[in-house]
């Protein structure tokens, strides 16, 4: 079943091209680039070492989903308090699943699936089970993810969320929830070993952070560095009191290393390759499904033609599947984006809509970060990239039609 699950969430981002009321288009700065980005894919189907066309229909179909929001969700999204229902079910699912990590460090036994307990010893030798305080195996929360330790990411977006909401007009209960989301979202991001994942954190608090002060918030922004540090700090003592030397060795080389150093030896290796070699190995591309889960799931290993080939960050998969005219197209079109959503967090009147677009562009930037380290524009963090422009962009467009709205331009 869990096969099907990864696959609901690109299914669902597909499913309203198919209602019988089709959807009324609305303009969206990042047309053109995504429009060209979907071009190059369907070219690069005709790649001769792409690995065979299964996989290289269910990578063009995968991208499609991915981006498939910014298309129809302004036609959903009326205003601010849609975005926040939006943001509200994030925030809760993200702090389950965060909490399922750390149940998953407390009881393994009966908190993650038995396929996973079974390669525990295996997973030793490549760091993926370490030795926690009390001398207990501790394999890294996979959360709801089967991936080790992928329970990081909901605490990621989680925290943020929480700090965001923690800060905002809400209810005592959700205020309650937040500070639940930013404790556990910290904790299960430190005994999930990703050390990525804390500093996109930070990052993302830092620029929520400066859009308040740019917004004449600065005692909110203030708060924000207050809680987003208190919260960390807490999860830190808890992780520790869990994960003992193991997890205070992993952090310290953050401030140990040079920075510089820190991330060449961990991801900054492959983006310098991807700019020094592969975009002149790979100037229009190698071909679909030569790397990733469509390959895994739907490629043909057995091709002399298209070996695969090992892609970790996002600006290097990029290149492999469309060469250099696929990397230029995509990255403008994250760029037009985040860049209209500090437009409309600065120009906007409605106070409501100005700190729900701080909070967005904040998760927009930071998942932008990951593809430093990851590949998030062929994960679920790109459907949320997406949706969440799209959604902006519904709410900025109908708000524009109000009277004293101050730009007329579409978002």
């Amino acid at each position: 079943m869990r096969l099907v699950f990864r696959i609901l969430p690109y299914a669902a981002a597909l499913l309203p091209f198919f209602l019988p009321k089709p959807f009324r288009k609305t303009p969206i700065r990042a047309e053109g680039p995504l429009t060209g980005v979907l071009l190059i894919y369907s070219l690069a189907f005709f790649h001769p070492q792409t690995n065979n066309i299964l996989s290289g229909v269910a990578t063009i179909v995968m991208t499609l989903a991915i981006m498939a929001p910014v298309f129809w969700a302004p036609q959903m999204i009326y205003g601010p308090r849609q975005i926040r229902r939006l943001l509200v079910i994030l925030l809760v699912i993200c702090g389950l699943d965060s909490g399922l990590g750390i149940l998953q460090v407390y009881n393994p036994q009966r908190w993650i699936p038995p396929d996973m307990l079974a390669q525990m010893e295996d997973m030793k030798t490549f760091g993926g089970v370490y030795t926690g305080a009390e001398g207990q195996d501790i394999m890294r929360p996979p959360g709801l993810s089967n991936t080790i330790g992928g329970a990081c990411a909901s605490g990621m977006i989680g925290g943020v969320l929480g700090v965001a909401f923690l800060l905002g007009r809400t209810s005592m209960l959700l205020r309650l929830y937040s500070i639940a989301a930013i404790f556990l979202g910290a904790a299960v991001i430190y005994v999930s070993m990703v050390r990525t994942s804390l500093l996109v954190m930070c990052g993302m608090c830092v620029v929520l952070c400066l859009l308040n002060v740019m917004q004449r918030r600065v005692g909110k922004a203030v708060l924000v560095l207050v809680v987003a540090g208190g919260g960390l700090a807490a999860g830190l003592v808890y992780a520790i009191s869990i994960g003992g030397d193991a997890v205070e060795k992993r952090y310290s080389t953050i401030v140990e290393q040079n920075p510089a150093t820190f991330y060449y030896e961990n991801r900054g290796e492959g983006v310098a390759s991807t700019f020094s070699t592969s975009i002149f190995e790979y100037p229009i591309g190698g071909g679909l499904a030569r790397w990733g889960q469509m390959r895994g799931y739907f490629g043909d290993e057995s091709n002399p033609n298209s070996p695969g080939i090992f892609s970790e960050v996002m600006f290097h998969s990029w290149v492999i599947d469309g060469g250099v005219i696929l990397l230029l197209l995509y990255v403008s079109a994250i760029v037009i984006t985040i860049r209209s959503q500090v437009h409309l967090a600065l120009s906007q009147r409605n106070s409501e809509l100005g700190s729900l677009t701080a909070t967005i562009c904040a998760i927009s930037c930071g998942i932008t970060a990951m593809c430093f380290s990851y590949v998030p524009f062929v994960s679920q963090f790109g459907i949320l990239f997406w949706l969440f422009a799209g959604a902006l962009s519904g709410a900025a467009n109908r708000a524009i039609s109000r009277p004293g709205y101050a730009s007329r331009r579409p978002v």
